[in-house]
């Protein structure tokens, strides 16, 4: 297979990839719904948590096939769809929908470093659900229990770090886990790949650091003017 074939058949790849894991959520959360309701012991907390992942699970699905559907009419990456928010609803936005997601795969997720500018910014809620649903659940994987979430700015870039405290990777596996290589019983080992190829779409790029034993940290930069500048008609 060569050529476009090959191009659009890596991009569906890439949206069954990203697909499963939504579904796997809203199949897992309905059976749960259910076993609480027979019981007669869900909580207001416990709802709030389920609504917010249904939510977040939902739209991450409908972009994956929006995506594909506008790859194929040769419109890809044309319109995104992105909120606004000021630095503190993004904040927020961060505690309400990555915070649950985390929880669901039993890792202590928290915000660190939270440098970021005091003026408004502009997210496509749906790629940052996916992004951070494909570096917790390499986390879960790699038997992490905890993870630090990190954003800050320099001149030219938004980071956004993500550091877990799993069982790490030799630089072998190092080498390879961003190309769609796995070593893994069992997925596809292309969600790295998927992020790199995301970042550098947008001038960017994806930094992984790892040893054996000591967990790993993933930095994915993007240029500022995806958040900022477009939205505030800044040069």
């Amino acid at each position: 297979m060569y050529g476009k074939e090959k191009e659009i058949s890596d991009r569906m790849r890439v949206v069954l990839h990203n697909a499963a894991q939504p579904l796997q959520t809203i199949v897992s959360i309905a059976d749960l719904l259910e076993m609480r309701a027979s019981e007669n012991s869900i909580k207001s907390e416990e709802l709030k948590d389920m609504a917010n992942l249904l939510s977040g699970a939902g739209l991450n699905i409908r972009k994956q096939f929006n995506d594909a559907r506008e790859y194929l009419h040769g419109k890809e990456k044309e319109a995104r769809i992105r909120s606004v928010y000021s630095r503190e609803e993004f904040l927020n936005y961060l505690k309400g929908h990555i915070v649950p997601m985390a929880r669901k795969m039993n890792i202590l997720y928290r915000v660190g470093r939270f440098d970021l500018p005091e003026k408004q910014i502009s997210i496509d809620e749906s790629f940052m659900y996916n992004l951070t649903l494909n570096i917790i659940t390499n986390a879960k994987e790699a038997e992490a229990r905890r993870m630090a979430n990190d954003y800050w700015t320099d001149d030219k870039y938004l980071f956004m770090a993500f550091t877990d405290d799993g069982h790490g990777m030799p630089k072998s596996v190092l080498e390879k886990c961003t190309t769609g290589h796995t070593t893994k019983k069992h997925g596809s080992g292309i969600g790295l790949k998927f992020i790199r190829e995301e970042a550098e779409k947008n001038r960017g790029f994806l930094l992984v650091e790892s040893e054996p034993g000591r967990g790993a940290k993933i930095t994915f930069a993007q240029p500022l003017s995806l958040y900022y500048d477009k939205l505030l008609g800044e040069k």
